[in-house]
C-alpha cells in the first residue's frame, strides 16, 4: 500500500523531517472555504436526504399518549462526532498488476510514503503507547442524495471518490484549531516531491533478471 499527503510544503517537511502528524477538525473540513474539499456531512451521525419515501418524525407532548404532533421531514443532519483527522490519498496494487496510475487534481506539495504498511503501524503504536482512543482505515463513498440512515467518519459522499481517501481519525472534543504529535523521521521510507495540477504519475514494478523470490511490499 502506498500513500500520498498532500498539503502545505512546511508542514510536509516537517513529517518528513519529524514525523509530525498535523490534524485538523471535522469541523474545519465541514466549514472549509475550499469547496473542493468542503463536506456538510463530515459532523454527521445520521442523515434524512430527500427519502425516495415520506419520512415523517413524531413528538409527543407532555408525554401524553395519542397526543403528539407530527412532520414530514426532507432534510436533515444530526450532528454527532467530533475528532481530528489526517487524511492521505492511498494507492492499493495487487500482486497481479505490474503497474498503477493514479491522478491528483490539486495546487500542493505532497509526500510519497512508500512502505504506507509500516508507516500505519509506527503511528499505531505511538497512540497505543500515549493510550489514545483511535480509528483508521479507507473511507468508503455512498450516494447520499436519497438517503436515510446513519452515518459515520469513514464514509462520504460520491462527489469525493476520485480522492481514495485513507484517513486516521482521534475522536476528541475540538477545542483547538489542530491536533499534532510526533513519530520521528520518515526519511526511511518517504520522499517528498512537488504536484502540478491534474498531475499524474504511475508507479511500476521493476523485476530483476536474476532474482528468482521477490518480495513485494
Amino acid at each position: 500500500m502506498f500513500l500520498i499527503k498532500s498539503g502545505e510544503k512546511e508542514n510536509l517537511l516537517q513529517l518528513q523531517n519529524d514525523g509530525r502528524i498535523y490534524m485538523k477538525s471535522l469541523s474545519y473540513f465541514e466549514q472549509c472555504e475550499d469547496l473542493s474539499r468542503k463536506d456538510d456531512l463530515e459532523k454527521a451521525s445520521f442523515v434524512i436526504n430527500n427519502p425516495p419515501e415520506p419520512y415523517y418524525l413524531k413528538i409527543k407532548r407532555d408525554n401524553v399518549e395519542g397526543d403528539h404532533l407530527t412532520f414530514k421531514i426532507n432534510k436533515s443532519i444530526t450532528k454527532g462526532y467530533e475528532g481530528y483527522i489526517f487524511c492521505m490519498h492511498c494507492i492499493m496494487m495487487d500482486d497481479s498488476e505490474e503497474e498503477k496510475s493514479f491522478q491528483l487534481s490539486t495546487k500542493d506539495d505532497h509526500i510519497l510514503i512508500i512502505n504506507g504498511n509500516q508507516f500505519l503501524n509506527v503511528i499505531e503504536q505511538k497512540l497505543l503507547k500515549d493510550k489514545i482512543n483511535h480509528n483508521k482505515g479507507l473511507v468508503i463513498y455512498k450516494d447520499f442524495t436519497n438517503y436515510v440512515g446513519r452515518k459515520n467518519p469513514f464514509e462520504k459522499d460520491l462527489k469525493f471518490k476520485g480522492e481514495h481517501e485513507f484517513r486516521l481519525f482521534i475522536p476528541m472534543k475540538e477545542n483547538k484549531e489542530f491536533h499534532d504529535f510526533y513519530i520521528g523521521a520518515l526519511n526511511e521510507f518517504s520522499a517528498l516531491e512537488n504536484v502540478s495540477p491534474n498531475h499524474s504519475f504511475k508507479i511500476q514494478r521493476e523485476i530483476p533478471t536474476h532474482t528468482t523470490k521477490i518480495k513485494y511490499i
